[in-house]
């Protein structure tokens, strides 16, 4: 599973590079984290814009309190909170998962650092 290579170098030819590093400046880094804050905000905000725009509600007339209309209005409603309770509750345990994978994946220092500059 593992890559191995094994002989001699095929060639030992210096590779001069003639590209200069943009992200080593100001300029690269500040361009960079701003490009992953706006990611990051837009792509945060799409769960919640789609649980919020599932639970809007207004005031219903109806002729009285058990009419079959008032009834199925709240049928209606109790469905759109079962669905809201679901898909927030898969967001989270995504949210969980994410996260245990990721700390999974770093070393113990890192790992350690990242929780304490969490809290």
């Amino acid at each position: 599973v593992f890559f191995s290579a094994t002989g001699p170098v095929g060639w030992k030819k210096k590779v001069v590079s003639t590209c200069t590093d943009t992200a080593n400046d100001v300029g690269g880094y500040i361009g960079r984290f701003l490009a992953v804050a706006v990611a990051s905000l837009v792509v945060s905000g799409i769960p919640v814009t789609i649980l919020a725009s599932m639970h809007t509600r207004g005031f219903k007339r109806f002729p009285h309190e058990g009419c079959p209309q008032w009834k199925r209005q709240l049928k209606v409603w109790r469905t759109q909170d079962r669905i809201i309770w679901s898909l927030g509750g898969l967001y989270i345990a995504f949210a969980l998962f994410f996260i245990c994978v990721f700390l999974a994946n770093i070393t113990d220092e890192d790992s350690m650092g990242w929780a304490v500059s969490t809290a």
